[in-house]
């Protein structure tokens, strides 16, 4: 138990333990790779003769808890969401928000089978099965969002729930945030960009600084009309896990919101660009605009503002991939994708 205990301290295990129930026991730990924001571990925990694997996903990045500390109830809310969007998805078994039972704010999810492709053998049928899965996360609640979003700030337990003397182990019971009650319409959750837009942003890596400027002023102009829907508000690669050639899980939703659909689509696309270049990036946009069907506007206006929010730092290769296996990847090769991206944008602009 010495080596599983540096692996996840003592605290975390009993929190586990105690949201699992009397008798749990964890066998086995073992941290999972991929993740560069939270410390995410794979259990195998064992009751009499119950035998399971659970992910355990701990929050300790400062930044991200001060601006957004209720970070593991999102999430938890999100699976819960994301079990009626029609793709695989983990569940939530328990969660804390305050850190005050398992040491940081975490959630406790089931684990998905699949595995990570970031460089498919054929490279049409892999973006052809990514722009599925996301139209289909986009049907899942269409017809339950209103104009506005349909999202009222009622998530929140209320106040004689929060004071439990165990409320350091939140149950994630269909009652609360389960799969059965999860709706849109209560998901307050909305989406906003990742960049301050009146901030003028470092362009010194660029070799095309005066697209990046031209690219910035069309996103500070008006915003067309949105079409708001449940979105993952992350999706992308290294974010979906595969079996037998086609996506059998989406994971990582705890930036998933009501939002427009045109950034999950537009945050894709940028994060193809830099991994495969701008022609991966259209054939992705092709694929979508094919299964999400006619009810779907494409909008320029959100593919700027995906690339525009890459520029919160210098861009650089995404420390996710070479987790991965991703090694082919240079920053100055990512930054020339990015460039030829966006200029990419801009001549769709001239084209309308």
């Amino acid at each position: 138990m010495t080596s599983m205990q540096q692996e996840l301290p003592e605290r975390a295990q009993r929190w586990v333990c105690a949201a699992l129930g009397e008798g749990t026991r964890i066998t086995s730990v073992r941290p999972l790779a991929g993740g560069i924001s939270s410390l995410v571990h794979l259990l195998a925990v064992e009751n009499g003769a119950a035998r399971c694997e659970l992910v355990l996903r701990r929050f300790d990045n400062a930044r991200w808890l001060r601006e957004e500390p209720e970070l593991a109830e999102h999430e938890a809310a999100s699976l819960a969401l994301a079990q009626r969007c029609g793709v695989g998805a983990p569940r939530a078994v328990a969660y804390d928000t305050s850190g005050a039972g398992c040491g940081m704010p975490a959630v406790l999810m089931t684990k998905v089978e699949g595995e990570n492709v970031l460089r498919p053998v054929d490279l049409p049928s892999w973006l052809d099965e990514l722009a599925r899965t996301l139209a289909a996360i986009h049907r899942s609640d269409a017809d339950r969002i209103d104009a506005d979003g349909g999202a009222r700030a009622d998530c929140q337990p209320d106040d004689a729930e929060s004071e439990r003397p165990d409320a350091g182990i939140s149950d994630v019971r269909p009652s609360r945030v389960g799969a059965g009650d999860a709706d849109a319409r209560s998901f307050r959750w909305r989406y906003f960009t990742y960049v301050d837009l009146t901030r003028q942003p470092d362009l010194s890596w660029s070799a095309a600084p005066a697209r990046w400027q031209a690219a910035l002023a069309r996103v500070r102009g008006p915003r067309p009309e949105p079409q708001l829907r449940f979105i993952h508000c992350d999706y992308h690669a290294a974010n979906v896990l595969w079996h037998g050639g086609r996506i059998c899980a989406v994971v990582d939703w705890v930036n998933a919101c009501i939002g427009p659909v045109g950034v999950d689509v537009g945050h894709c696309r940028v994060d193809l660009a830099q991994l495969h270049g701008v022609a991966a990036a259209d054939l992705f946009l092709e694929a979508y605009v094919r299964h999400a069907g006619p009810d779907f506007r494409y909008e320029l206006y959100w593919d700027l503002l995906s690339a525009i929010d890459v520029l919160e730092d210098a861009p650089g290769v995404y420390g996710g991939w070479a987790a991965l296996g991703v090694t082919d990847l240079t920053p100055q090769l990512v930054r020339g994708r990015l460039d030829a991206y966006v200029a990419s944008l801009l001549a769709r602009a001239e084209e309308d």
